[in-house]
């Protein structure tokens, strides 16, 4: 496992990258490597909070529809 010292010096160089599409359909494998680079058993239940701020994110149906609904003033508007 890296110490904070060794983290502040930058000897993990490793860079992972993801593209849009694996970001939206496939976050638990964001999940897995970010897990894997903290030296950190992968526990997959903590993808529920992502899947839940991308439910009501602009990248879904419903959460395009909230935000429509929100701009029409109808249902999904904030009192």
């Amino acid at each position: 496992m890296l110490t904070d010292a060794a983290l502040r010096l930058g000897e993990c160089r490793e860079r992972f990258g993801y593209t849009s599409q694996v970001l939206l359909r496939n976050g638990l494998s964001v999940l897995r490597d970010a897990d894997h680079a903290l030296d950190r058993a992968h526990e997959p239940a903590r993808i529920r909070a992502w899947h839940d701020a991308l439910a009501a994110s602009l990248f879904t149906p419903v959460g395009t529809a909230r935000l429509r609904a929100r701009w029409a003033g109808g249902p999904g508007r904030p009192a």
